[in-house]
């Protein structure tokens, strides 16, 4: 911005807003602060409002639930530098009002300071400079200090004066007073060393216990993925080679005959399972998520994901997910293809609509409470009309033609046959199936805790989430973890003799998803910010962490089921089968 630059309110305002921005409930308003380069204003005022007896209902609540304020100059939000462990932290938003003493403050002044960075010209031209040769300066932060005065004089074209010690505005003194308000507003400008690129460091460095929080959490996932492979590795090293040794050897043929033994599953372990097509779908949607966080995560660490870029990130998942339903159509197809399924019309249509449906079917709902309660996040009715658009005219055809590849293909040709008979399976396990599924959810889980808490604070806390190199390592963690839970798993099942391990290893890191939601009530009442929230603002909770937990249960039910798959394959291509 040149030093002629006017920062001020615009009557034809226009902020187009990206699909993201309007998901998120991101509203941009022009405001009546005003703000020349380089102009020191000690006060001005902005407005002078008459507040009704709604005006002060709604102010004692919205300060009672303490509501934040959002602005943004030349794209960058208003933020309040605290100190923390000695270094200096910025917090986004400022409150509208506080509590004291059992008397309800308005802030009705802001100490804005915006902080400027002058471009030095280097020998390749950093920078253009203004046609009329006017110095060029840059914005590279914007601190505001929320402030109550009881007491502020003067016209908005003059300026105004605040006296020595002014005593605070109180709701009580406004409605005394008639219910004028002023606002009003201080500007000064201090330059930073900080450039214009790296003008969001700031607000993203992490302090000193968050990074402490973030290795602790990869030391942890790091632990557990360890424990899990020495312990696989152990099934693979010792007691399947030396199983696979033993029923290849020509010797004590007729005993092992008589014994039983996971190789005794030959003519069982391909049988298809109970509702297969839920199975394919299931997997399907898991395998599109998977897909859809990946690819997100690969933006995000090539610095597609940029908070300049208000909006983007939300932008990306939805776009992908839509991408990825050729993936999820794929997988879907491919699996139940291979369990030699009929109604292949129903699994194709299941796994377009059973997470997008879900989904949307929350949002609608959830949409609608916001509306009747008048909120400024209500989602308009042509953004939901080109989500609709996106689901049928782009995801639907995607996700059939994944699956139309997908049955193109030649079945998968097991490397044992089915019998005509089922086994019958034995019955002498002290742990129900359902219980060891239930508790083999907790490795998955205690893989992703701390990241989730992260995930949550950003959600729910206006926390900047930018840390994705440790999510994406932690995604990789668990990862190997559901891997190596699910081929566990699957073994211990087939030693006992029950060849039913196909929704035993989806449901034993599927089940991860329930100690996520579950852990949304912990997190819920633990926080003090959510205290007194209204009836409307648990619904969005639940509804949206609910969405989170089934997305969690179906990337991880995939990839435990899919490492199962895998090993079972190898298992029984082993062995000499008679």
């Amino acid at each position: 911005a040149s030093k002629k630059k006017s920062y001020q309110r615009d009557k034809k305002f226009t902020k187009h807003l990206n699909l993201g921005q309007i998901l998120s409930g991101e509203r941009f308003e022009p405001t009546a602060y005003e703000a020349l380069m380089k102009i020191r204003d000690r006060c001005r005022i902005a407005c002078s409002v008459k507040l009704t007896d709604d005006d002060f209902a709604s102010l004692t609540d919205k300060i009672r639930d303490e509501y934040l304020v959002d602005m943004v100059l030349d794209n960058m939000p208003a933020v309040i530098p605290v100190n923390r462990d000695g270094a200096t932290a910025y917090v986004k938003g400022f409150p509208i009002g506080a509590i004291e003493a059992n008397e309800t403050l308005l802030f009705n002044h802001l100490d804005i300071t915006i902080r400027y960075h002058r471009p030095v010209p280097s020998a390749m031209g950093a920078y253009i400079p203004d046609s009329d040769g006017a110095p060029v300066f840059r914005v590279v932060a914007f601190e505001v200090i929320p402030r109550s005065y009881g007491q502020i004089y003067g016209e908005r074209s003059e300026g105004c004066t605040i006296p020595e010690n002014p005593q605070p505005l109180t709701l009580a003194a406004i409605k005394t007073s008639g219910g004028s308000v002023v606002y009003s507003y201080s500007v000064t400008y201090a330059e930073s060393p900080v450039r214009w690129a790296t003008r969001w460091d700031p607000i993203l460095k992490a302090d000193s216990e968050s990074r402490r929080i973030q290795w602790f959490a990869i030391v942890n996932s790091t632990l557990i993925t360890l424990f899990l492979t020495s312990i696989v590795g152990m099934i693979l090293a010792r007691t399947v080679y030396l199983d696979i040794a033993a029923y290849n050897s020509a010797a004590d043929r007729e005993e092992l005959r008589e014994e039983s033994g996971w190789k005794l599953l030959a003519g069982d372990v391909y049988r298809a399972p109970p509702s297969p097509g839920l199975l394919a779908v299931l997997t399907g949607s898991g395998a599109q998520l998977l897909v859809c966080v990946l690819l997100t995560l690969i933006f995000a660490l090539a610095g597609f994901m940029s908070p300049a870029n208000r909006g983007g990130l939300l932008s990306a998942l939805v776009t992908l997910w839509v991408a990825s339903s050729l993936v999820g159509g794929f997988a879907s197809g491919r699996l139940y293809a291979n369990l030699h399924g009929e109604n292949k019309r129903a699994v194709t249509l299941g796994t377009a609509f059973f997470f997008s449906g879900t989904a949307f079917a929350i949002f609608f709902i959830l949409n609608l409470v916001m509306m009747l309660k008048k909120s400024s996040g209500t989602v308009p009715f042509l953004t939901l009309v080109l989500l609709l658009f996106m689901w049928f005219g782009v995801s639907l055809p995607l996700n059939v033609l994944g699956a139309f590849f997908a049955y193109k293909l030649a079945p998968y040709e097991p490397p044992t046959k089915v019998s005509s008979i089922p086994r019958e399976i034995p019955k002498y396990s002290p742990i129900p199936t359902p219980l060891v599924c239930i508790f083999a959810g907790l490795l998955p889980f205690a893989v992703m805790f701390v990241e989730l808490v992260f995930i949550l604070n950003s959600i729910w806390q206006r926390e900047v989430f930018y840390m994705f190199g440790f999510l994406f390592i932690v995604l990789i963690l668990l990862c190997l973890t559901c891997v190596e839970v699910g081929i566990v798993t699957c073994y211990m099942m087939l030693t006992r003799g029950d060849y039913q391990w196909w929704w035993n290893s989806f449901a034993s890191t599927a089940s991860a998803g329930i100690y996520v939601f579950l852990y949304s009530f912990l997190y819920l009442f633990t926080q003090p910010a959510f205290t007194g929230m209204h009836a409307s603002s648990y619904m969005v909770y639940f509804g949206y962490t609910f969405l989170i937990s089934l997305a969690c249960a179906l990337v991880t039910g995939y990839v435990g089921f899919i490492a199962s798959y895998w090993f079972v394959g190898k298992l029984f291509t082993s062995v000499h089968v008679d």
